[in-house]
């Protein structure tokens, strides 16, 4: 939802559950996420400051936790670098297996919803999405930096992310 830039969230379209076995751990369920990505946003929308809905007023308590940052400054760095998830190159690969998945039914759905959505509508809105790509995860980065969730430092280099190495290497 950050790097989403989710608008309409956490106030509404969200639900929490758990396994109902002892110790198990909630987990966090947002839907109907249509204003993300560029879509009545932009690519600097910053959604780190958020205090509402439920999960806004938890994320706001934990925030004041040092091991909360650190551990949300971890899981942003596995994300937002070296090839994580939410990198330019990993989200777009994402998105564009997605989206050859849906293509063929972009023209029914666009005529089910009606209201002069067409193909290009589809196709003007998958536009601003690539476009939201190379650019967001340093934004968020920077984002996460101003909201003490991601280190003013870099952390270390490595000159090999993980694997084996010949001998003297």
């Amino acid at each position: 939802n950050f790097y989403a830039a989710n608008t309409d969230w956490p106030w509404h379209n969200w639900n929490a559950a758990r396994r109902q076995l002892p110790g198990a751990g909630f987990h966090f369920f947002s839907w109907d996420a249509e204003w993300t990505f560029g879509i009545g946003n932009d690519v600097n929308t910053d959604r780190t400051g958020l205090t509402d809905g439920s999960p806004g007023r938890l994320y706001n308590a934990l925030r004041a936790h040092p091991e909360f940052r650190r551990l949300f400054g971890d899981l942003a760095q596995k994300h937002l670098l070296n090839g994580g998830a939410l990198t330019p190159a990993a989200a777009d690969a994402r998105w564009t297996k997605r989206s050859s998945e849906i293509t063929r039914a972009i023209v029914p759905e666009s005529a089910r919803w009606g209201n002069g959505n067409t193909r290009q509508t589809w196709q003007s809105a998958e536009s601003a999405v690539r476009g939201w790509f190379p650019q967001r995860a340093n934004i968020l980065l920077n984002q996460l930096r101003n909201a003490g969730l991601y280190p003013a430092l870099n952390a270390p280099g490595f000159s090999q992310l993980g694997g084996f190495v010949p001998p003297n290497y």
